[in-house]
C-alpha cells in the first residue's frame, strides 16, 4: 500500500487546529485511564460488600467472622439458599426445553408464519418479569386465581389444581421469561449449521431421531451449553418473578431473602448477614461465570461452516406441522397472551373477582382516574431520563472497555473483559446493595448520592456494561485494524477516528444496543428499588409499591401503561433486528 506524503482532505485539519485539538485529546493511556475508573468503581461495590461482611459494625467494626457464622446457623438462610437452587434449576431447564426446540423449529424447518413467531419471541425478551409474574399469580393463584376459580366452580372442588406460588411454580414462570434469551443465543448456530454433515447421517441409513442425537445436538451443544449457563446466572439472581409471587407467601430465594432482612418489616437492617450471604453468592456467580467463559473458549473446536461448500438446509415438517403449531402456540399462550389479560383483567375491575356476567358489567376504568397521578408523573419523568442516560453511558463505557480489549496492547488487557462481565455473573441486587452501603457508609453526606437519581443512573449504567461490551466487542472484531491505521497515519487522533471512522460502522451496533438497553431500563425493577427513594422513583417501583401495598388493581393498570409505552420501542427493535440480523 502506498501512502501519500500529504494526509487526505476529510482527515486533515489546519496546524492551528490540530495543535488546539492535541491539546485535550484523548490517547490510548486516557482511554486506560477511563477504563480503569469504571472497572474500580465495579470492583469497589463488591469489594464493599465483603468488607460488610468480615465486620462487626457496617466498615467501623472490627474484623468477625460472625456474620458467616450467622448465615450457616440460620434455617431461614440455609432455606432460601436451598430455594434458589432449586428455583434456578427448574427456571434453567424449563427455558431450554422451550427455548432450543423453538429455535431449530424456527430456522431448520419449513413452518409457515416463522416471522410472527420470532417477533413473538423477541418481545419476550423486552416484556418485564414483573408483568408475567402478575399475571400468572391473577390467573394460577392457588386461592383467588381466575383458573382456579373457573376450574373449581366447574369440577365443583374446594379448589383448582394449580398452584404458582411455590419454588418451582416461580421457576416455571422464570423459565418462559427466558425461553427468548435461550432462543436468542441458540438460533444462528441452527441457522448456519452445515447440512452435509446430516446428509451424510442420512446416507448411512440414520433415523431423524439418530441424525439429531449424534450430529445435530453434538453440533449445536455448545451453544446450547452456554444458553444454559447464561440463563441460569440470571435466574441466580432473579428478584421481579419471586418478589411479586413469593414475597407475600414467604417463600424466599437469595434476592428476596436479601430485600427482606434490608427492608425488615420489624427490627434494623442486618447489613453483616445480608453481606455475608452476598459474597457467599459471588462466589457462586463467579463459578457460573467461569463455567461459561470455559465453554465459549472450547467454541471453536465445533466449528462446521468451510466457506462456498456451505449451504443451509430446511427440514420439511410434513404431518409433524401442527405438532410444531402446538408447541409454539402454547408458549405463546401461557407465556405471553394469558398474563396479559389476567393483568388487563385487574386493571378493569375494581377488586379482584372470578369471570362471571356481574364480573363484565362491573369493568371501568377506575383504577386509571385514581391512580397517585403526582407520584406517577414523578416516576415517569425519572423513568424516561434512566431511559436516555443508562444507554448512553453505557455504551460510552462499553466501547471504552472493548476498545481497550480489543485494540489496544497492554498485556492485561483482557482483565478488563472479565471486569466488564462481572454485572452479568453477579445478581444485579448485590451491585445495588453495594451502591446502597457506599452511599450510606462511605461517601459524605454532603454530596447528595444517597437516595439520588444520580446515583442510580450511574449503577444501571455499570450493570449494563456487562452487555454492551459483548456487544461492542462483537462489533469491534468485525472492524479491521488497518482503517484506524491508516486514519493515525494521516494525521488524525484517536478521538478524531473514534468519530470519523469506528462511528458510523459502529452505528447500526449502537443502535439496537442503545434501544435494547433503554428498555431493558425501563422495565428495570430490581437496581431502582434496593436504591428506592421518593427522589429517584420509577415506574417499575410505583407498580411494586402498589402492589404490595394491596393496590393491584392500580398496579396492574400502571404495567398496562407501561406495555402500551414500550410496544413501539419494541417494533422499532424489531426493526432494527430485520435491518441488521447479526446485532440481535
Amino acid at each position: 500500500m502506498t501512502l501519500t506524503q500529504n494526509p487526505p482532505e476529510s482527515l486533515a485539519a489546519p496546524p492551528d487546529a490540530t495543535r488546539a485539538r492535541r491539546a485535550w485529546s484523548i490517547g490510548p493511556a486516557g482511554l486506560l485511564v477511563a477504563a480503569s475508573v469504571i472497572a474500580l468503581a465495579i470492583l469497589s461495590l463488591l469489594g464493599l460488600i465483603v468488607v460488610v461482611a468480615f465486620n462487626t459494625n457496617g466498615i467501623r467494626g472490627a474484623a468477625t467472622w460472625t456474620n458467616f457464622r450467622d448465615l450457616f446457623e440460620s434455617t431461614f438462610a440455609l432455606q432460601a439458599i436451598g430455594n434458589t437452587m432449586i428455583y434456578m434449576a427448574v427456571a434453567t431447564v424449563t427455558s431450554v426445553l422451550i427455548g432450543v426446540p423453538a429455535a431449530w423449529i424456527i430456522e431448520r424447518t419449513d413452518l409457515p408464519g416463522k416471522s410472527i413467531v420470532h417477533a413473538f419471541f423477541v418481545v419476550g425478551m423486552l416484556i418485564p418479569g414483573f408483568f408475567v409474574a402478575m399475571g400468572w399469580l391473577i390467573m394460577f393463584h392457588p386461592h383467588v386465581g381466575i383458573v382456579n376459580e373457573l376450574f373449581a366452580s366447574v369440577f365443583h372442588t374446594k379448589s383448582g389444581p394449580f398452584n404458582v406460588v411455590t419454588i418451582p411454580g416461580m421457576g416455571f414462570v422464570q423459565g418462559l421469561s427466558l425461553a427468548p434469551v435461550v432462543f436468542a443465543m441458540t438460533s444462528a448456530t441452527f441457522k448456519t449449521m452445515d447440512q452435509s454433515l446430516e446428509e451424510a447421517a442420512r446416507t448411512a441409513g440414520g433415523t431423524f431421531l439418530q441424525q439429531m442425537r449424534r450430529v445435530t445436538l453434538p453440533l449445536s451443544w455448545p451453544s446450547i451449553l452456554a444458553a444454559t449457563l447464561y440463563v441460569a446466572i440470571i435466574a441466580f439472581g432473579a428478584f421481579d418473578i419471586p418478589a411479586i409471587i413469593g414475597l407475600s407467601a414467604r417463600k424466599f430465594t437469595f434476592s428476596t431473602f436479601l430485600f427482606y432482612n434490608v427492608n425488615p418489616q420489624v427490627g434494623f437492617p442486618r447489613y453483616g448477614l445480608v453481606a455475608a450471604f452476598s459474597t457467599f453468592m459471588i462466589l457462586i456467580g463467579a463459578l457460573l461465570s467461569w463455567a461459561y467463559s470455559r465453554v465459549l473458549r472450547r467454541a471453536n473446536q465445533y466449528r462446521v461452516i468451510t466457506g462456498k461448500n456451505y449451504k443451509p438446509s430446511v427440514v420439511a415438517l410434513g404431518r409433524w406441522m401442527w405438532a410444531a403449531w402446538v408447541f409454539l402456540g402454547s408458549y405463546i399462550l401461557v407465556a405471553t397472551v394469558m398474563p396479559l389479560l389476567g393483568v388487563l383483567w385487574s386493571a378493569l375491575l375494581p377488586q379482584q373477582q372470578p369471570i362471571s356476567a356481574a364480573a363484565f358489567s362491573s369493568i371501568n376504568l377506575d383504577n386509571l382516574t385514581q391512580l397517585p397521578w403526582s407520584l406517577v408523573r414523578t416516576a415517569v419523568v425519572n423513568t424516561v431520563i434512566i431511559m436516555l442516560a443508562v444507554p448512553t453511558l453505557a455504551l460510552i463505557w462499553s466501547t471504552v472497555f472493548s476498545w481497550i480489549t480489543i485494540r489496544s496492547k497492554y498485556r492485561f488487557r483482557a482483565v478488563f473483559d472479565y471486569v466488564a462481565f462481572i454485572p452479568h455473573a453477579v445478581p444485579s441486587l448485590i451491585l445495588g446493595m453495594g451502591a446502597f452501603l457506599l452511599s450510606l457508609f462511605v461517601l459524605p453526606k454532603s454530596w447528595g448520592l444517597y437516595g439520588s437519581l444520580l446515583l442510580l443512573v450511574i449503577l444501571m449504567s455499570l450493570v449494563a456494561v456487562s452487555f454492551g461490551s459483548r456487544m461492542t466487542n462483537s462489533a469491534l472484531m468485525q472492524i479491521h485494524p488497518e482503517l484506524e491505521e491508516a486514519a493515525a497515519v494521516s494525521g488524525a487522533s484517536l478521538l478524531t477516528t473514534f468519530r470519523r471512522v469506528l462511528a458510523p460502522l459502529l452505528r447500526p451496533t449502537f443502535q439496537s444496543a442503545w434501544l435494547w438497553l433503554a428498555v431493558l431500563s425501563f422495565r428495570d425493577l430490581t437496581v431502582p428499588l434496593i436504591m428506592f427513594s421518593r427522589d429517584n422513583m420509577t415506574l417499575s417501583v410505583t407498580v411494586w409499591n402498589l402492589w404490595s401495598g394491596g393496590n393491584q388493581g392500580q398496579a396492574a393498570m400502571i404495567t398496562v401503561l407501561m406495555l402500551i409505552i414500550v410496544s413501539p420501542l419494541a417494533l422499532l427493535y424489531l426493526r432494527l433486528a430485520r435491518s441488521n440480523p447479526g446485532e440481535m
